[in-house]
This record gives structure tokens, C-alpha cells and sequence, in this order.
């Protein structure tokens, strides 16, 4: 497949630690963990957008490197960005601790963006358009990139049907735009403790208790592929992978039981075990 040329390079912006505190559209939460060599241009590729209803939320999860540095430096001076620090928890703890930031802030959706991604120019007019009707969830598309995020491969939205049927066995969590009433209402959160596929097991229970979604074309973000990511390994790393995935399906079986008592739902997906969470 051609590879397409997918990034401009963002101009750099200055920064600031408050955040004001009224209504957003928007909130991007940004974990990250010794993430030096890429995080300034996550953090730029969100600042670009140029959107007055998004607020940015980077969690530092105990980095021993200069990431919190070059977080708070391009921070300073603006009043869109909050920084959140805790001790080494993992990235699940650190995810959990935006959304509960963006649900004070009063973000009424809720974007995930790792700290080694982009988004892409354009990202925040398509989000903003979309969530205009109020559903409750929307997928785009976005691009497998290489090392430097110039060129990629594009991958289209295709989880959420046009009548609106959700696929709740796809992959690529942070091509979602989450609505923030969902989680906060039924919960749902990172499993705090699995080490790997804790994304899809988030983005599994939420479409479980979402109604309403809608995909659109237009692509959003720049992942970054990793060829030594544990998926791409073989041995005894092969093992570790599955001993994740099935971390990840028990806590997931753990949540629907909760969301079954808490909220009747029905949860009828427990018995279907033919689904796989793996990365892209």
C-alpha cells in the first residue's frame, strides 16, 4: 500500500499551568513516562488546533527523565493546559487521573493521544463538528506512521456502522472521542495493574454502554509503529502477551458483572469469546 505524506511540522508556542475553569468541548489527555524524545511534539501537534473550547491534560506518571520540564516550559504563559503529577503508576493509573481531572474541568468529551503520537492538522475542526449531535461515541481514522510521523499508512474508520452498530472487538482506542457523561456515569476505567491491552479493555466496557456513534473518514492522529512492541515478539515475550490479554479479559469480566448489578444491563458479551485484543 502507498504511503502518504501525513504531517506538517507544527510551529513551536509558548505556555501556562492554569487552566480556566468553564465549559470545554474537549479535553486530550496525555500520559506520559520518560518521554523526552517525543512529547514536545505530542504536546504540539494538540496545541496547533487552535480550538478555545479544548483544554490539554498531561500526566506525568513519576518521569525521572526532562519530560516534566519540557511539559511545564510550554505550558507557561497559556491557560489550556493543566499538568497532573503522581508517582510511577502506569499508564492506566495516569489515564484514570486525566479523566477525573477533565470531568472536573467539565470537558463534555474526552480524547487520548500517547506521548509518542501526533494528532494531525485539521483533527480539532472534524472532532468539534462531529460532536455537535450529542452521540456518545465517534471513530475516525488515522495513519500508522513511521519513526519521524512523515509518511504513513492510512487506516479508515470501520468499527461503527452507518445504522450506528458498534463493533466492540476493534482496536486503535485513541481513534475515539469519548463522551465524558458515559464514563463518569457507569465508571468505566483503566484496569490499573494490567500491563498491556488495559486501552482495549477501556474502549471494550465503553462501547458496552454506549448507544449512539458515528465514523467518519477523516483521520485524526499519527501512531507511531513499533517494531519492537511486544506484539511483534516471539518466545517466552509471546507468552507474557497472552498472560496480558487474559489479565485484561478478566478485569473486563469483573466490570460487566459490576455494570450488570449496578445498571441491569445486559451483558451478554461475557459469553462471546471469539473476540482478540491485540494492537494494530
Amino acid at each position: 500500500m502507498k504511503e502518504e505524506n501525513i504531517l506538517n511540522y507544527p510551529k513551536e508556542y509558548g505556555a501556562s499551568l492554569e487552566v480556566r475553569r468553564n465549559y470545554y468541548d474537549l479535553a486530550v489527555i496525555i500520559p506520559f513516562y520518560n518521554a523526552e524524545r517525543f512529547l514536545k511534539r505530542a504536546i504540539q501537534s494538540v496545541l496547533e488546533q487552535k480550538s478555545g473550547k479544548a483544554v490539554l491534560i498531561l500526566v506525568d506518571d513519576g518521569s525521572a527523565d526532562h519530560s516534566p520540564a519540557i511539559a511545564k516550559e510550554i505550558a507557561r504563559d497559556r491557560d489550556d493546559i493543566l499538568i497532573v503529577t503522581q508517582v510511577n503508576k502506569g499508564v492506566a493509573a495516569a489515564r484514570n487521573a486525566g479523566i477525573e481531572v477533565a470531568i472536573k474541568a467539565g470537558a463534555k468529551y474526552i480524547g487520548f493521544l500517547d506521548s509518542d503520537d501526533a494528532w494531525l492538522k485539521g483533527a480539532f475542526i472534524g472532532i468539534e463538528s462531529a460532536i455537535q449531535s450529542n452521540k456518545d461515541v465517534y471513530e475516525f481514522s488515522y495513519y500508522v506512521a513511521n519513526e519521524d510521523l512523515s509518511r504513513g499508512r492510512f487506516v479508515a474508520a470501520k468499527e461503527i456502522q452507518i445504522d450506528g452498530t458498534i463493533n466492540r472487538w476493534g482496536v486503535s482506542f485513541w481513534a475515539y472521542i469519548y463522551k465524558a457523561e458515559v464514563i463518569n456515569r457507569y465508571s468505566i476505567k483503566f484496569p490499573e495493574g494490567v500491563k498491556a491491552n488495559e486501552d482495549e479493555a477501556f474502549r471494550y466496557l465503553y462501547l458496552c454502554v454506549s448507544n449512539t456513534g458515528e465514523r467518519f473518514d477523516l483521520p485524526i492522529l499519527a501512531y507511531r509503529s513499533n517494531p519492537a512492541s511486544v506484539t511483534r515478539r516471539k518466545g517466552s515475550d509471546l507468552l507474557n502477551k497472552y498472560k496480558n490479554v487474559i489479565d485484561a479479559w478478566n478485569y473486563i469480566e469483573k466490570e460487566l458483572d459490576r455494570l450488570q448489578r449496578e445498571h441491569k444491563l445486559i451483558a451478554q458479551e461475557k459469553s462471546d469469546e471469539n473476540g482478540a485484543l491485540s494492537h494494530p
